[in-house]
């Protein structure tokens, strides 16, 4: 994008040329236990609380054969999270 302003004479120069690459990293993503969970979610802010719980809850999908299993294992978490 910054090229194309480069080329067309907008930009003198593109900026993300002196931005250093981030190497990635070939591992396997951590996954919060339930008891972690209940500790981000219970320290949010109120604002950042609902990203956060879709994020958190986002791989589990709908609409797959296993959906009924993934709402009850949801639920279950929400009730672990938010219960008294």
């Amino acid at each position: 994008m910054f090229e194309y302003g480069v080329k067309r004479a907008l930009l003198s120069r593109n900026p993300m040329r002196a931005v250093e690459r981030v190497k990635a990293v070939d591992k396997p993503p951590g996954i919060f236990t339930p008891e972690q969970l209940k500790k981000l979610l219970e320290a949010a802010h109120g604002d950042i609380l609902p990203a956060l719980a879709i994020q958190a809850f986002a791989p589990l999908g709908v609409g797959r054969e296993d959906s009924c299993f993934r709402r009850a294992a949801l639920l279950g978490v929400l009730l672990l999270i938010f219960a008294p």
